[in-house]
């Protein structure tokens, strides 16, 4: 599948809470490395620069800061 204007890019945004990488980081790290360049195009926000956003975009991902609040089950509904 190629970028058409029936199949245009798809824009997916990642919103990361943390600079540092662990577990689930290198799970998205891996994830942006294998996604087909040419059908989908990946944005993430991350608070700081850090380990994370460094390899990010090495890996074509574009990178942009703003605050993002620590989110957890326990404090979403309330």
């Amino acid at each position: 599948m190629e970028n058409t204007p029936n199949n245009p890019i798809k824009r997916i945004l990642f919103i990361h809470d943390k600079c540092d990488i662990s577990g689930g980081e290198m799970s998205l790290l891996n994830l942006w490395e294998n996604l087909d360049k040419n059908n989908f195009k990946v944005f993430l926000i991350v608070p700081e620069k850090g380990k994370l956003s460094d390899k990010a975009e090495r890996l074509g991902v574009s990178v942009n800061f703003l605050y993002v609040p620590k989110l957890s089950i326990l404090n979403l509904f309330n």
